[in-house]
């Protein structure tokens, strides 16, 4: 974290006292600590704040709790005020510090702007004590990390780029320049609040590319902005032979979304490959596992910014909280700056008790064993006399198993407890323990022995027809207490504080190891007890069991035997956790003793499906959309939701009626182009969304974009959302794509395939009232009235709700929302009355931007003016006004007059507007050229990146590759069209259909321009298409293992290649003109080319839909 951020923190923090189970004072310094590394000797530096405005000093922490300045004070000694201090060899500003494989403590000594020789990578000797290497940077660097070979050092630029060092030659690249993985798009957040930026009142905070980590074994770095949001590539492409050259700035291409991480102080990873991560919003740290999923591992007020933490070889996870406030002097003002501990391995002792106990009693566990040993092999199995027992003595392939039954064990019981849908004893307790078991397992996958026999008690407990021999409510006892047994370890056990004890704590640890023998015995007899009617003649002559009581009374012996021991040398901390523990124990037993609640309940926790390969498949194939996605691209790219204009619709007559009516089920909102419809559906949705009970999806339609332009591409959208939000209907999908895999959704039944699992999802009894809202139901192009139909069969339901929006289409308007025998159609159309207000908050919130832009737009009667020429002209049209807005705020407007002059001839309607807008494009030097422009656009099958618009341009306009010009020359019709990260799009469909009618942009009509763009692409194939476009020399490749180029060759070529054949057909089917002797030709000279290229892009199921076309048309 560089030294300017960890200043603007300091205001936020407040101060703490209560810690978290586990969490252990290891040092409470008299200086903020941001990081920390410890050698492989035990060495630990710290990077060491001693003011809020001076940056870090390195210093190494004694064993007498002590710091020296390290590697020594003239390192440390930097002054600016004074000529003589050199800042090439001293720490000017330390930001990030690591321990690297090479054993040097190598520091990022981040600069300070405009001072030479600032700014470099310092390696310190760690055997003589001596900076032995230095690497000059030319910009700042925040963090480090090192490639697996030891030769590259990867440093991160939080204004959104990381540097890659070679350490032999002293290169340095930068790569990931902007991308979109490397920037931060929102505000860091600090315990519900945004955090306060550097540039003056009102500022937030944005910080991009900062955390890095590098796996264990070398094959991925790992990275992400502070605000959050972990990215992967491959070390490969980031090794110690990078160069500029060879990357070029398509490194992004690689890059893989990791995990979904919170905004961060500071990161680090153990040697499992698992990374932690600090939240600085919820003051916790996550655990991240290799596979991205993201977990919770500990939270507490006192992990205030933890920052560059540490992972030991004994486990242990090192936080540094640095728990700063400024002072009047700007030092530190009260409150402990401490570095804490937290256990990630906790295995050993129950492992020792379960070994112990089978000493001691070798039927029971043997008996226990054998249950385990039949259900490995199948969960719903039981023992029987021939059954073998399967568990390992060793401990590495045991702890395996035992984690295997564990998981088994709680799917089964919430899956039984579902079936069974009656009320049962210890439904409620499901929750909060699986939760326990489920962090656990995480944290430590080895201890899973102590939770297997917790998931067995979950079932009997949660099975209403228990036996009645089984002692339930010592059961529950045991079940309830089972996070204070599980924290005994860490809290008493810990060896900062037992150092000169090891009497007693060997004493304890046999206290507890028999503390935890017999939670075992009380367990498994409980258990082999509740099978014995399955399993009679294994379990008949076993073991009798009539002592319950005993059992219990025993276990609670024994903890009072460990508290007391542990007493005599226990810290008053660790006393106040194991009763903050033991108090959450009563609570969860009093819970369980009292549950009344029902089946259902329980089963609204059934746990998520984990996304094998085969589940991304099957989701992959079902839809390429996200509608979450969609949503914030389109509030992006509209600058963001304003509840002021939307909120009006929460209390409309029709909107409460349809939401607490159960026979109203369908709401339609409607309105001519520019009203607002989709940002209204937005705001509807994030309202809904604040409930988290509620069942929603939804679906945005566009009709730029096939993959949103239809009926069965809705279905399948509808279906990916409600199965990411609710996973256990992912065995619906499931079931269908078993049976033939990914053309089941995409062939020529794929709407029949589709509209019956979403049937089937709605009629879920967990889905109950469900929402579904489908937007711009107008831009549904493709079996629009088979998707109306749809929505009103599944309307009949009475669980089901339905929230549409469109323009006033004939279709929807008179045939489908207006049915007379069934009361559930209601509509909301947007009047002016309707609607006037929220354009107004619109607009003025539109001025608010523009007078933050422009200095000159703070004067009144400026204000004034615009705000009344927008509300007169707008004719209550959103689109409007932000298209009047976009020009008030182009580079051109410089004063007052020109603001005027852009009012003066902006009129008002739409429709008047875009005319106006094409005259000015017409009336420009590049009207030409735009003109082509805004005609290929309209016609295309989807939005076109540049290269494949620049590839299909008319060649008398000489762009050649010049595409940094060419992205002017679009910018230029910025009125129409606007770019989204190299992509060209339409700013609105209305601006689509108003250009469909334009006699300037389509002279000889539209079939005319598609023969252009037809002639265009397959000029462009048969000039540019060959063999091995990759050069894989290798026909036997696997095309899962081929990558692109970062330069793909056929990234122009892609929508050409694909398309052509439609443009051609578009055409045909309106004019007596034909170009078979064209078709002809290219199909002889490049027909294996073409498909070749086609197969690289994926697309073949398009290539064979294509030649069936072709075939139809050429016939």
């Amino acid at each position: 974290m560089s030294a300017t951020l960890f200043t603007v923190l300091l205001g936020a923090i407040p101060l703490v006292s209560a810690f978290a189970a586990g969490l252990e004072v290891a040092y409470s310094l008299e200086k903020a600590t941001q990081g920390i590394s410890i050698s492989s000797t035990g060495r630990i530096f710290l990077s060491q704040r001693y003011s809020t405005t001076a940056p870090p000093l390195a210093v190494e922490l004694l064993a007498d709790n002590t710091t020296v300045p390290y590697p020594d004070a003239a390192w440390n000694s930097y002054n600016s005020s004074d000529p003589s201090s050199d800042p090439a060899k001293t720490f000017v500003s330390i930001d990030g510090a690591r321990i690297g494989p090479d054993g040097r403590y190598w520091l990022v000594d981040g600069g300070s702007n405009g001072v030479n020789g600032s700014t470099k990578l310092v390696g310190v000797n760690l055997t003589t004590d001596t900076v032995d290497k230095i690497y000059p940077l030319e910009t700042a660097a925040d963090d480090v990390r090192f490639g697996p070979s030891g030769d590259v050092a990867y440093l991160s630029d939080t204004n959104g780029a990381l540097m890659v060092l070679n350490m032999t030659t002293g290169a340095v690249v930068r790569v990931l320049e902007n991308d979109p993985s490397a920037m931060a798009y929102f505000p860091m957040s600090y315990n519900g609040t945004l955090v306060p930026g550097y540039q003056g009142t009102g500022s937030t905070l944005s910080v991009g590319l900062d955390q890095m980590e590098v796996s264990p074994d070398g094959t991925w770095l790992y990275y992400q902005p502070c605000n959050g949001g972990m990215y992967r590539v491959e070390t490969r492409y980031v090794d110690a032979s990078l160069t500029n050259a060879t990357l070029a700035a398509n490194l992004g291409d690689y890059v893989q979304p990791f995990a979904v991480t919170p905004s961060t102080g500071g990161t680090t990873i153990d040697g499992d490959g698992n990374i932690y991560v600090s939240d600085t919003n919820l003051l916790a740290i996550w655990k991240v596992t290799p596979e991205g999923r993201a977990t919770i591992l500990v939270q507490d007020d006192a992990l205030v910014w933890t920052d560059l933490m540490w992972v030991t070889a004994d486990k242990k996870l090192w936080l540094p909280a640095s728990q700063m406030r400024p002072g009047a002097d700007g030092l530190m003002a009260e409150g402990p700056n401490i570095i804490f501990t937290y256990p990630i391995e906790a295995e050993r002792l129950w492992n020792q008790a379960f070994e112990d106990l089978k000493a001691n009693n070798p039927e029971v566990v043997g008996a226990y064993e054998k249950l385990l040993s039949a259900r490995l092999l199948d969960i719903e199995s039981f023992p029987n006399t021939q059954t073998e027992n399967r568990i390992q003595a060793c401990e590495q392939e045991r702890w395996k198993q035992m984690k295997e039954l564990v998981l088994a064990g709680l799917r089964k019981t919430e899956k039984d407890a579902a079936i069974r849908q009656k009320i049962g004893e210890g439904i409620r307790i499901m929750g909060p323990t699986k939760a326990v078991i489920e962090k656990s397992l995480q944290t430590n996958p080895q201890a899973a022995i102590a939770w297997v026999p917790v998931s067995f008690a979950l079932e009997i407990l949660a099975n209403p027809f228990t036996e009645p021999g089984i002692h339930r409510d010592g059961l529950s006892y045991v079940v309830s207490r089972m996070e204070w047994y599980w924290n005994l370890v860490d809290l008493l056990l810990d060896n900062n504080s037992l150092d000169p004890r090891v009497g007693l704590r060997c004493e304890l640890e046999k206290r507890i190891t028999d503390l935890y023998q017999k939670l075992f015995l009380h367990q498994m007899k409980s258990i082999c007890r509740f099978y014995r009617s399955r399993s009679v003649i294994f379990f008949r002559d076993t073991f009798k069991v009539n002592d319950w009581d005993t059992q219990v009374k025993d276990i609670k012996t024994a903890e009072l035997v460990v508290i007391r021991d542990s007493e005599t040398f226990s810290t008053q901390t660790i006393r106040r956790h194991i009763g903050s523990l033991a108090r959450r124990a009563d609570e969860l037993y009093k819970e369980l003793k009292s549950v009344n609640s029902s089946i259902q309940d329980q089963t609204r926790r059934l746990e998520e499906m984990k996304e094998d390969e085969e589940n991304k498949k099957c989701m992959s194939a079902l839809s390429n959309t996200y509608p979450p996605d969609d949503r914030n691209r389109i509030v992006d790219d509209k600058g963001g939701l304003l509840r002021d204009s939307y909120r009006w619709v929460l209390d409309h007559p029709e909107y409460d009626l349809w939401r607490t009516d159960p026979n109203s089920r369908r709401l339609w909102i409607r309105g001519d182009p520019g009203k607002g419809k989709t940002m209204l559906m937005c705001g509807v949705i994030e309202e809904l969304e604040k409930d988290h009970s509620e069942r929603l999806g939804y679906f945005f339609c566009q009709a730029t974009l096939e993959t949103l332009n239809n009926s069965t591409a809705i279905l399948g959208g509808l279906i990916h959302h409600l199965v990411r939000r609710y996973p256990w209907l992912l065995r619906h999908v499931r079931k269908e794509y078993d049976l033939g895999g990914a053309q089941r959704f995409n062939g020529q039944n794929s709407w029949q395939v589709r509209s019956e699992i979403l049937l089937t999802m709605l009629q879920d009894p967990f889905l109950d009232d469900a929402v579904l809202i489908v937007d711009a139901l107008d831009e549904c192009v493709k079996d629009r009235v088979r998707l109306l139909d749809f929505i009103n069969k599944t309307s009949l339901q009475a669980r089901i709700k339905w929230l549409v929006s469109s323009r006033n289409e004939d279709d929807i308007k008179g045939v489908k929302f207006s049915i007379p025998t069934h009361k559930f159609g209601h509509s909301i159309e947007l009047t002016k009355e309707l609607i006037s207000g929220a354009v107004g908050v619109y607009i003025k919130h539109k001025i608010a931007d523009l007078v933050a832009e422009k200095r000159f737009m703070s004067d009144k009667k400026t204000r004034d003016n615009v705000e009344r020429h927008l509300t007169v002209k707008s004719d209550d049209t959103f689109l409007w006004v932000a298209l009047v807005c976009q020009d008030l705020a182009s580079g051109q407007v410089q004063r007052p007059h020109h603001v005027k002059m852009v009012l003066e001839r902006s009129p008002p309607g739409l429709k008047h507007l875009y005319e106006r807008m094409l005259s000015s494009i017409s009336a420009s030097l590049d009207a030409e050229l735009c003109k082509d422009i805004l005609a290929i656009i309209s016609i295309v099958e989807r939005p076109l990146i540049l290269p494949e618009l620049l590839a299909v341009m008319s060649p008398e306009f000489c762009l050649e590759d010049d595409l940094e010009s060419f992205e002017r020359i679009v910018g230029s019709c910025g009125s129409f069209l606007h770019l989204r990260r190299g992509t060209v799009y339409f700013v609105h469909q209305s601006a689509k259909d108003f250009l469909h009618d334009a006699d300037q942009i389509f002279p000889d009509g539209v079939a005319a321009q598609h023969r252009v763009v037809f002639l265009r692409s397959l000029g462009l194939l048969s000039r540019k298409l060959k063999r091995d476009h990759y050069n894989l020399e290798d026909p036997a490749v696997f095309i899962d293992d081929i990558r692109a180029p970062i330069e793909d060759p056929l990234a122009p070529l892609m929508y050409s290649s694909i398309y052509w054949v439609t443009h051609l057909n578009e055409y045909i089917a309106s004019t007596t003109v034909q170009d078979f002797d064209i078709v002809h030709e290219f199909l002889c000279t490049k027909f294996l080319h073409w498909i070749e290229a086609l197969i690289l892009l994926k697309s073949m199921r398009r290539a064979i839909m294509a030649i069936g076309k072709l075939e139809t048309t050429m016939v």
